[in-house]
């Protein structure tokens, strides 16, 4: 019995004592509850979003056209060289012919100038040269050029008679 009562008194103890202590105590409860109840709650941040895609600039069709085609000329098809004009520069076209002759433009000499329309990602608006029998000199004829995909593209002219044997088609053989 009397090591129920040396129990008992202990646990006594622990309530009777100085109030300062008793005090000190529970604070020191009181925090470890405190303590134990914030890091148990803590909230756990959500995840990160996705990063967007990257951005890519997709090239329009009508600023694709430098390269070597094969185009539909009278006489042809025969061989066509686009360029950017180096003296107008970027996407300011000129097409010379690479082989044979049309009327009386000769490997070398320019068939067109033209410019992608800034607003129609399919279309190009320049200028035609072309000669017809018993004319000196060289036609120039408005024309635009409907671009199909990057390996084809239609030339049209603006006055339909001016220059013979349109609309022209083109089909790419190389690229630059």
């Amino acid at each position: 019995m009397a090591e129920y009562h040396a129990g008992r008194a202990s646990s006594k103890r622990f309530l009777v004592g100085r109030l300062s202590d008793r005090l000190a105590r529970g604070a020191l409860v009181v925090a470890a509850a405190l303590a134990i109840t914030l890091t148990s709650c803590e909230e756990i941040p959500p995840p990160l979003p996705e990063p967007p895609p990257p951005q890519y600039h997709v090239v329009p069709l009508n600023e694709q056209l430098e390269g070597l085609w094969s185009a539909t000329y009278p006489g042809g098809p025969l061989q066509v060289n686009i360029q950017d004009d180096p003296q107008l520069g970027d996407h300011n076209y000129v097409a010379r012919l690479v082989d044979g002759s049309y009327g009386t433009l000769h490997p070398g000499a320019t068939t067109f100038t033209g410019a992608p329309d800034a607003s129609i990602p399919t279309l190009v608006g320049g200028d035609q040269k072309c000669s017809r029998p018993g004319r000196m000199g060289l036609l120039h004829a408005p024309m635009t050029i409907t671009v199909h995909d990057a390996d084809h593209f239609t030339e049209n002219l603006a006055h339909k008679d001016t220059c013979p044997g349109f609309p022209i088609e083109f089909t790419r053989v190389a690229h630059p």
